[in-house]
């Protein structure tokens, strides 16, 4: 038997294959999201996401083995909070924006001032941002008037998708969380939000449980993509959120860091935190995959996009890159202090700064460069630069709950990069697990469908991960990296903060 996982991510979107029981990744499809900039702002261009995704199915079960059982089920997870508006014919009307496009700050501003912060934060667990659905329907309802009249249901992209492969228009726990529309706590779309913003409740999906199956495979579309009628379909939810899915994240001591173009900290709870000390540090709350329990997220606008930066800039090729890579970690292995005497400080605020100083307009800076200043220094700045900033966040976490976070357990891109990973044990002082999942928001996804679809007794009984290595801190860089953050990194900020 075959599942099918998709992830519709910021760069790429991935179309996986996997066997059951195993969940052995048999094939696998990827293509660069498709963004075009229009009049000003970016949106995700969803007829082509749905025709690579479409073209993704056929590549990736092309050669499956007619005694394979065939495709039990397809289950797709997604960046959160862009939207799709949908008319009564069924098309999708009006522009799906970025989630990470700024020109919806108004709409951010004018959600606070008339639901009030506090009360905000006290239903949905988020505090307004731009980046959130609400903010982008707004927005859409003032400029393109229209096409809001004639909304029938708006959904978020991996809703899209499913409703494309299914004509079930369904959105799902995670997601609805991101929207700063959802009342957490109990679990339906807010009155008092919906109200007070003039917005038609019914317009607004309804909210399954991800993995759950919401229909099957339309007949047609089943004969072209060339897979049974039979196939199930599911929203997996939120992509950092499924990802973390299969890394058994407790809730003692764990915390988990999902990488990727961002890069955020998650933890499981049974409660939501949406008091005033969580909200003064833009600390998002949520419902998990397993919607009896909650999340608190916290978010960098930059991560792997800073590290695609420097590529983009300072590389020509591949094997310049690689080579820049194994170097500077060779260096780093055989003498760590060398390297640190070089250290420059970056703060990676390309694209705007996350929590617990949340600034849309905040910009990056370089502090320390020298004539003698290399690619490789450069490189190093900003790895240390993105772990410098994680530790903000990993500190608020501590602070705020209470507790150590004595082990990270890290996902994505990130758990190939040895050297980013020791710095990040070094810097924020506690065990790395990197994970060595091959396609863990695809794989999430699957599981989730297999577990939520009764194909499997519960999670445990489901080889979920290969942990490569454990990463431990170096207690004497430990040391020198929390010296250069008082003395350089956390002074710089502050200065930053003045000239912005």
């Amino acid at each position: 038997m075959l599942m099918i996982g998709i992830d519709i991510g910021t760069t790429n979107c991935k179309v996986c294959l996997f066997e059951l029981p195993t969940f052995r990744l048999a094939n696998h499809y990827r293509f660069a999201t498709p963004v075009v900039l229009d009049a000003g702002f970016t949106r995700f261009d969803v007829e082509q996401i749905w025709s690579g995704i479409q073209f993704g199915i056929r590549e990736v079960t092309r050669s499956v083995h007619p005694d394979s059982g065939g495709v039990h089920s397809i289950s797709v997870a997604s960046v959160g909070q862009s939207i799709v508006l949908i008319d009564s014919q069924g098309q999708a009307i009006g522009p799906a924006i970025t989630w990470y496009d700024k020109i919806t700050e108004q709409q951010a501003e004018i959600v606070r001032e008339a639901v009030g912060t506090e009360k905000l934060y006290g239903i949905t667990g988020i505090p307004s941002h731009s980046n959130h659905s609400l903010t982008k329907l707004l927005w859409i309802s003032e400029h393109y008037p229209e096409e809001t009249k004639a909304a029938h249901r708006w959904l978020c992209l991996s809703g899209y998708i499913v409703y494309r492969l299914t004509g079930e228009m369904r959105t799902e726990f995670s997601l609805a969380s991101r929207t700063l529309a959802y009342d957490i706590v109990n679990k339906r779309w807010s009155e008092d939000i919906l109200r007070i913003l003039n917005f038609d409740a019914a317009i607004f999906p309804e909210v399954v449980e991800s993995g759950v199956a919401v229909g099957f495979l339309l007949p047609g579309l089943a004969n072209e993509l060339g897979l049974g009628t039979n196939t199930l379909v599911a929203i997996a939810g939120h992509d950092h959120i499924v990802g973390s899915y299969c890394t058994d994240l407790q809730q003692q001591n764990e915390i988990l860091n999902s990488t990727g173009t961002t890069e955020g900290l998650l933890i499981t709870m049974k409660e939501p935190r949406m008091d005033s000390r969580f909200l003064e540090q833009y600390l998002s709350n949520g419902i998990f995959v397993n919607p009896r329990l909650y999340t608190l997220y916290g978010s960098m606008p930059t991560a792997g996009y800073a590290v695609e930066w420097f590529r983009r800039l300072f590389t020509k090729d591949e094997d310049e890159w690689t080579g820049l890579m194994a170097g500077l970690e060779g260096e780093y292995k055989e003498c760590p202090q060398a390297l640190f005497n070089r250290l420059s400080a970056f703060v990676p605020h390309l694209r705007g700064s996350g929590p617990p100083n949340r600034r849309l307009h905040a910009k990056a800076m370089f502090y320390g460069l020298t004539e003698e200043t290399t690619k490789s220094d450069i490189l190093y700045a900003i790895l240390s630069g993105l772990c410098f900033e994680l530790k903000d966040l990993f500190q608020t976490f501590e602070d705020r709950i209470g507790q150590p976070y004595t082990v990270m357990k890290v996902i994505g891109p990130a758990t190939r990069n040895p050297l980013w990973l020791q710095l990040k044990a070094d810097i924020l002082n506690c065990e790395v697990h990197a994970f060595q999942i091959e396609e863990s928001v695809a794989k999430g996804a699957a599981v989730l469908a297999a577990v939520k679809q009764k194909l499997f007794d519960g999670i445990a009984s489901i080889p979920l991960y290969h942990q490569d290595e454990v990463y431990t801190p170096n207690a004497e860089m430990t040391e020198h990296y929390k010296d250069y953050y008082l003395k350089n990194y956390f002074p710089m900020k502050q200065f930053k903060r003045q000239l912005e």
